[in-house]
C-alpha cells in the first residue's frame, strides 16, 4: 500500500477506487502487476501486465448513476489508442469486470 502512496496524487475519487478495489480483493492490483498511478479528475489510470491485457486502464466515475466507464487501451506514436470501454460498471462488479478483461 505504501507503495502505491508514491504513484498518487491526492484525489478523492482515486483514492475511493483503489480503496473499493482492495476492499473486494486485496491482491487484486497485484495480481494485474498495476503500477504508475495517476489520479484524473474524476478517476484513475494505471498501467497493468494482465494475461489477457498488457497496457493502460482508465476508471473514471460516472456522476450521475454512481458507476463507472473503464477503458483499456495504449499509447502508440504519442497517440492514445482505445481497444475496448466499459460503460455502466457498479463498484461491486468493479473487479471482476477488470479481471475478466486484464487477466
Amino acid at each position: 500500500m505504501g507503495r502505491l502512496k508514491e504513484y498518487i496524487k491526492e484525489s478523492k475519487v482515486s483514492d475511493t477506487i483503489l480503496k473499493q478495489i482492495r476492499s473486494l480483493d486485496k491482491w487484486a492490483l497485484a495480481s494485474w502487476g498495476s503500477k504508475k498511478f495517476i489520479s484524473t479528475e474524476n478517476g484513475i489510470q494505471f498501467d497493468v501486465k494482465g494475461s489477457k491485457f498488457r497496457g493502460k486502464v482508465i476508471i473514471v466515475l460516472d456522476k450521475g448513476p454512481d458507476t463507472y466507464t473503464i477503458e483499456f487501451g495504449n499509447i502508440r506514436s504519442l497517440k492514445w489508442k482505445s481497444k475496448l470501454t466499459l460503460k455502466h460498471i457498479f463498484v461491486g462488479d468493479l473487479v471482476n469486470v477488470l479481471d475478466q478483461h486484464i487477466g
